[in-house]
């Protein structure tokens, strides 16, 4: 159905309206009905909401199903649940929702980002050169900072040269990796 128009142009529904709705209607806005011995928000349980019928279609590997997860992310889905598909994704990739991984690189979260340029640099050695370099040029550095992890576990030459690149450009990084070059990466930790 398209929105009717108006003076200002057509309108356009948000991920940020639909849970503003959500929780309007269900008194989730209210403090009174967060979280209480037991009881659930709604905004949590339409997390998981989302998260089970994503992960239900990522078990479907019809056409269908990769069009239903690619429609829900269009639509807006909540950045748990976003992180969920990810780290699924990340742990089984699927070539037919790979443009969905790559859109998601450049969510406005920068933690959404770091789970998606994990999950794109499992789609294969020329897919995680792309998700490194991508990384490696992201505006946040909790992000730039995943790609000396993803480096080691995709190496490549063209790969140390954008590691090697990127710490002559970030001095904060290079300073950090020089402190503690045993550091870990927690989010490459998840699905290993």
């Amino acid at each position: 159905m398209d929105p009717a128009p108006s003076v200002h142009g057509p309108r356009r529904v948000t991920p940020e309206v639909i849970c503003l709705a959500i929780a309007l209607t269900t008194g989730a806005a209210d403090p009174a009905g967060a979280v209480r011995g037991g009881e659930v928000a709604a905004t949590e349980r339409a997390v998981g909401q989302v998260s089970a019928r994503l992960h239900t279609w990522l078990e479907d590997p019809s056409p269908t199903a990769a069009t239903a997860i690619r429609e829900r992310v269009a639509l807006g889905a909540p950045p748990a649940a976003l992180i969920v598909l990810l780290d699924e994704l990340r742990s089984t990739p699927r070539a037919s929702l790979l443009d969905v991984v790559q859109s998601l690189a450049t969510y406005r979260r920068a933690d959404v980002r770091g789970h998606a340029f994990a999950a794109w640099a499992e789609f294969g050695p020329e897919q995680a050169e792309r998700a490194i370099a991508a990384a490696a040029v992201d505006l946040d550095p909790s992000v730039r900072r995943l790609v000396p992890a993803l480096a080691a576990r995709h190496p490549s030459e063209r790969v140390e040269q954008l590691v090697v690149d990127l710490l002559d450009r970030d001095t904060e990084l290079a300073a950090a990796m020089a402190e503690d070059d045993a550091a870990e990466i927690e989010l490459l930790e998840v699905s290993e």
